[in-house]
Parts: structure tokens; C-alpha cells; sequence
């Protein structure tokens, strides 16, 4: 994470032609791309936590520990108010076993983003989609995503149909 730090804030991935420090960091280090964006995420928030950044590197505070607080941090609706936790987030990663550190500060992150289920929700609904195709046999096949509410209505409409259609089969 500090290597990757490093990387990103002295530029070294452009003298290489690398895209970010992440990918220059995922190739020389071969590491997935899933590891190289959490090693990211993680140098990020240590760089706003300097109380969590001191713990990390004394090892007092461990490298599941601060993934949980990358991803708290990653978070851009509570993102600013995390920093104010610095301290306190030493002394819950220091003092829990990972699982309560984990339940703790996600209640925390539900309770300071309250609006971030309807966020998604709406994330849900700007990204609705639908396709339908015809397999080479005639066939149909459809599929789709939507927000809760407009998922809630279309299920009680499909549902509706569905039983028409079963009725239907029985009384024939």
C-alpha cells in the first residue's frame, strides 16, 4: 500500500507509459486487478486517517482492518466525515476482534448515510435496462434490471399474467 502510495503521488507510472500507479503497480507486482484497485482504495483513505496510516505501518492495526476503512472511506456520501474518526477508528481496530470492528463501522456508515439506500435505488432506476432477443427456434428470452419500485410493479403485473396464463392452461 505504501509502495503504491508512493508510485501514485511521485508520478514514477508515467515515465513507464502506465495509465495510474495502480496499473503500473498490478504489473510489475502481478497482482489481480481486484488486488492492485483494493491496495488503491486502502493508500487513499490512509492518506486522509494519519492516525490509521501510523497504526498500519507500527502494525498495530491490520490489513483487514484498514480495507474496511478503504472502503468506509471509498464511500463518496460519508467520505468527508470519516476523517473526524481517524482516532477512533484506531482504537476500534485496535481494541475489536475484525468482526465487531466490521459491525461497528458499518452501522456507523448506515447511520451517517441514510439517504445512500435511496441513492442506490435510484442508481438502480437511471440504469434500467431491457432486451428482449429471439433464439435461431422462435423463441424468446428477455431480460432486465430496474429500481425497487418500478422492479415491485412489474413483478405484480408479470405475476397477474403468469396466473392468467396458468388458468388458462388448466381449464384447456
Amino acid at each position: 500500500v505504501a509502495v503504491l502510495d508512493g508510485v501514485d503521488r511521485a508520478g514514477w507510472h508515467r515515465a513507464d507509459g502506465h495509465a495510474s500507479a495502480k496499473v503500473m503497480v498490478r504489473h510489475v507486482g502481478r497482482l489481480s486487478s481486484a488486488e492492485a484497485a483494493r491496495r488503491m482504495r486502502d493508500a487513499k483513505a490512509l492518506r486522509d486517517l494519519p492516525d490509521v496510516a501510523a497504526a498500519y505501518r507500527a502494525g498495530r492495526v491490520g490489513s483487514c482492518q484498514v480495507d474496511r476503512i478503504g472502503r468506509l472511506h471509498a464511500n463518496p456520501r460519508v467520505s468527508p466525515k470519516v476523517a473526524a474518526q481517524d482516532p477512533r477508528l484506531v482504537k476500534a481496530a485496535t481494541q475489536l476482534s475484525f468482526r465487531e470492528f466490521d459491525l461497528k463501522v458499518s452501522e456507523w456508515e448506515r447511520l451517517v448515510d441514510a439517504d445512500g439506500t435511496r441513492d442506490r435505488n435510484q442508481a438502480h432506476h437511471d440504469q434500467r435496462d431491457a432486451t428482449m432477443v429471439q433464439d435461431y427456434d422462435g423463441r424468446w428470452r428477455f431480460s432486465g434490471s430496474c429500481g425497487s419500485l418500478s422492479g415491485a410493479e412489474l413483478y405484480e403485473i408479470f405475476k397477474a399474467f403468469v396466473e392468467a396464463e396458468t388458468l388458462t392452461d388448466w381449464e384447456k
